[in-house]
């Protein structure tokens, strides 16, 4: 099911994809944080997350782990559009042609 159409813009979980399994490795046992880790986020709670995930874990490079897991694929169609297009600009110019 989609979420609701609203004003705020939304984060897509595929972008915090990672988190709990990181969380899992450096010792948080909450599974009621996990959960909410993979529910799409509204973007000032993205922030929050991050910033909990970071206190819970007590290591200040939490995000930077978390960026290194990432990989475009995990964004669907337009990862792929970035992996496969030579500029970042590119792919704004085909996603928008093919929009």
């Amino acid at each position: 099911m989609r979420p609701p159409i609203t004003d705020e813009p939304l984060l897509q979980s595929a972008s915090l994809a990672h988190m709990a399994q990181l969380c899992r490795e450096l010792g948080v046992r909450n599974e009621a944080f996990h959960a909410k880790i993979n529910a799409d986020l509204q973007i000032q709670k993205a922030g929050e997350l991050l910033q909990a995930g970071t206190m819970l874990t007590s290591c200040d490079d939490f995000g930077l782990r978390l960026g290194a897991r990432h990989h475009p694929r995990d964004l669907g169609a337009p990862g792929f559009l970035l992996m496969a297009a030579p500029t970042a600009g590119a792919t704004v110019v085909t996603a928008r042609l093919t929009a």
